[in-house]
């Protein structure tokens, strides 16, 4: 067992919370409290509340393809008691991605302990980077992703709990609440079902639990996807699903984009590259683990469903989005979900590092152990680098909402504005915060 000293453990500690600490910094100088986008829609929401007309049933129904039941919990009660700062909604973002880091954090620990070498705790940092990265800047100052970042961190850990080799009912049963709560906060949380079969599936689980949860999930799972589909409606204003098959080229292309997007500067043209890479190095290293360091499939069990995540995210919002272009997949809203494959990519190639770096003798192990490290460091330097050209998008956030605050601010009779100009949900929504003063127009 190669064990750390307690200083080192201290100076990853440190060195991890590096990031969270400048991201918090960046969120607190440039978040704005007033609604934007989505935002808006809770305003009806938050009226029918002041009203005594809001249901169970007004929290559960469709908003855009998602199902924000269990976000509803946490943003409607904030809203009443703060008068709807929407600034506590992004504090619960950084609050939901410091939860995401600390269970990737536990599961690091988890693997240094199977693979017998602490040294694998000081990808903590470089994780940290990607985790709290500010190319997500969309994600961190809008109030109403709160329902991204609780969705990822209930489907993260759901993955995780389901991954253990030794799987307890009590576990499984947490991992079963977790991916409910995940996958009625974002639609993109149902992914946790045909996931969380196939990890079950291939985990060393004993066989008479393994059945137990296998039968178990499948029901639950069907039970969840009938209950989430129950009037379900395609967005009008989305593209059509069949794009992807008329144009299979620009699905790939929006794949590899979307997967490339948290390593690529900007909204530069090298995603579709970078996705292609880092897609084809995860092949090559994987297999090598599999094949030449005969690698058991409980060490390689939750990252590769961690990739699997990312990637069946990058295939869904394909269809969905592929329509709208290739700019569509550098989004900065998807890079919350996109990064888990990188993190994944990381720890196998440390993974392998670890196994190869045994046999130095041999040349081609030497060259591969060499290429697997070297390839960590530049990642490392590249998604700093992702990160801090990001700043500047930070600044035309505030700028952004600076304007849009002033704007509401000077509006002055509602009643008076054309139709035309605003939709109706934003109409009845400023009616709601001047009538009951609230956001910016609460008493100070």
């Amino acid at each position: 067992m190669q064990s750390l000293t307690v200083k080192k453990k201290n100076i990853i500690f440190l060195l991890s919370g590096i990031p969270f600490i400048f991201l918090s910094y960046m969120v607190y100088s440039y978040s704005v409290d007033i609604p934007t986008r989505d935002d808006w829609t809770i305003a009806l929401l938050l009226d029918k509340y002041y009203h005594g007309t809001l249901t169970w049933y007004d929290l559960f129904v469709q908003n855009n393809e998602h199902r924000l039941f269990f976000p509803y919990l946490i943003m409607i009660p904030t809203a009443i008691l703060s008068k709807w700062n929407v600034c506590y909604w992004i504090a619960c973002n950084v609050i939901f991605g410091l939860g995401i880091f600390v269970v990737i954090t536990l599961q690091l620990l988890s693997t240094a302990k199977i693979i017998k070498n602490d040294n694998i705790l000081w990808l903590a940092p470089i994780i940290s980077i990607v985790i709290f990265s500010l190319k997500q800047y969309d994600n961190w100052l809008w109030g109403i992703q709160l329902d991204v970042f609780m969705s990822v961190f209930f489907t993260v850990a759901s993955i995780l709990i389901l991954s253990r080799s030794s799987l307890r009912p009590t576990g499984f049963v947490l991992a079963i609440f977790f991916s409910i709560i995940g996958s009625f906060s974002f639609s993109n949380g149902m992914l946790i079902w045909p996931i969380g079969f196939l990890i079950l599936l291939f985990n060393q689980t004993e066989n008479n639990f393994k059945k137990t949860y296998l039968i178990t999930w499948l029901i639950i799972g069907a039970a969840i996807v009938l209950l989430f589909s129950y009037g379900y409606q395609k967005p009008s204003h989305h593209p059509s699903l069949l794009f992807v098959l008329k144009n299979p080229f620009a699905f790939l292309t929006f794949v590899f984009a979307y997967l490339g997007s948290p390593f690529t500067p900007g909204r530069g043209i090298l995603a579709p590259f970078m996705g292609l890479f880092g897609v084809s190095i995860f092949i090559y290293f994987t297999f090598l683990l599999r094949r030449s360091c005969n690698a058991k499939i409980h060490i390689l069990l939750p990252y590769l469903s961690l990739s699997l995540y990312s990637i069946l995210n990058a295939i869904i919002i394909a269809f969905g989005r592929a329509g709208w272009g290739l700019q569509q997949a550098l989004n900065s809203r998807y890079v919350t979900h996109s990064i888990f494959f990188w993190i994944s990519l990381i720890v196998v190639l440390f993974i392998f590092f670890n196994n190869f770096k045994r046999n130095q003798g041999q040349a081609k192990s030497r060259y591969l152990s060499m290429a697997s490290f070297y390839t960590i460091i530049a990642l490392t330097l590249l998604a700093t680098s992702v990160s801090f050209n990001s700043i500047p998008y930070f600044f035309d956030s505030y700028i952004d909402g600076m304007y849009r605050r002033t704007e509401v601010l000077t509006m002055g009779d509602i009643d008076s504005m054309p139709p035309e100009k605003v939709s109706d949900v934003y109409l009845r929504a400023l009616k709601f915060i001047s009538e009951h003063h609230m956001s910016v127009f609460r008493e100070k």
